[in-house]
């Protein structure tokens, strides 16, 4: 049975959005006022937790730890203060996020399991 989570993390869906972003930013016009990315990876970031809460509820709490270290490696890569982190830090977070984001996502299958 699909959940909320199922379709949030479904590959296709996820290069159908990539593929819209980057059509997207390829015709924003000059004048859109876009978010820096900081805010949209957070705000990305918030919504994987509130979306989590959501179809968890009160079991939700095996997996903010994964979602806090997700949004800590977010932060590093995407700091508020706007500026771009080294390519060497970014090449060191990007493994990092992607583990961190795989945790979430066993996290959330063991939970789903153990919800059967």
């Amino acid at each position: 049975m699909a959940g909320p989570l199922d379709k949030l993390f479904d590959p296709d869906r996820l290069q159908q959005r990539w593929a819209r972003a980057a059509a997207d930013a390829a015709v924003v016009p000059e004048a859109t006022e876009k978010k820096p990315a900081t805010a949209r990876a957070v705000e990305l970031v918030e919504q994987l937790r509130r979306t989590v809460r959501a179809d968890l509820g009160g079991r939700a709490a095996p997996v903010e730890p994964a979602i806090d270290e997700v949004a800590r490696l977010v932060e590093r890569a995407f700091p508020a203060s706007g500026e771009v982190p080294a390519d060497e830090e970014l090449a060191k977070l990007r493994p990092q996020l992607r583990k961190a984001l795989d945790t979430v996502e066993d996290v959330l299958e063991g939970l789903e399991i153990a919800g059967r």
